[in-house]
């Protein structure tokens, strides 16, 4: 099992998505950008509801 995740952010919320293997998406999280937007991305991601066993909850390299 793949999970991949998928982060919007725009000048109002900040959007993240997780899917298994690139199809199912099994988590999602939004939230208020405000004015820093890296710390924006990086917050929701970290705030979206991993599933259990997959890894997704480790911290990984969220620099782009």
């Amino acid at each position: 099992m793949t999970i991949t995740a998928g982060i919007d952010v725009g000048a109002k919320s900040t959007r993240a998505a997780l899917l298994e293997d690139g199809t199912t998406i099994v988590a999602t999280e939004a939230s208020p950008t405000g004015f820093d937007y890296e710390k924006a991305g990086r917050d929701t991601y970290a705030k979206a509801p991993a599933p259990a066993g997959t890894g997704a909850d480790r911290a990984v390299d969220v620099t782009a």
